[in-house]
């Protein structure tokens, strides 16, 4: 007897996303009763939805320290692609840190 998937809350979401429909990703990202793993997810998605809309310094504002790796991950996209010039400068930065 086969066990029935459980539903991906998160489909749409990361449909937007990979077509490249950033708007519509960033528009239809209020989800209700996510859990912990798939909020930070959605967060992941939202904020990546910003960085290739041209929004670093939305993200570079909106996660802070305290938040999980996985948006300090993009906290850091956010970053190096915020400053076309000094991109080596700032990987050799965050490789001392």
């Amino acid at each position: 007897m086969a066990v029935a998937a459980a539903p991906d809350h998160l489909f749409h979401l990361r449909n937007n996303f990979y077509l490249g429909s950033f708007q519509a990703a960033i528009n239809n990202s209020d989800l209700p009763n996510l859990s912990p793993d798939n909020a930070v997810e959605r967060d992941c998605l939202v904020y990546r939805s910003y960085i290739a809309l041209g929004s670093y310094q939305l993200v570079i504002n909106e996660i802070d320290s305290a938040a999980a790796t996985p948006l300090q991950a993009v906290k850091l996209l956010a970053l190096y692609l915020s400053n076309p010039h000094d991109k080596v400068k700032f990987v050799n930065q965050q490789l001392r840190a």
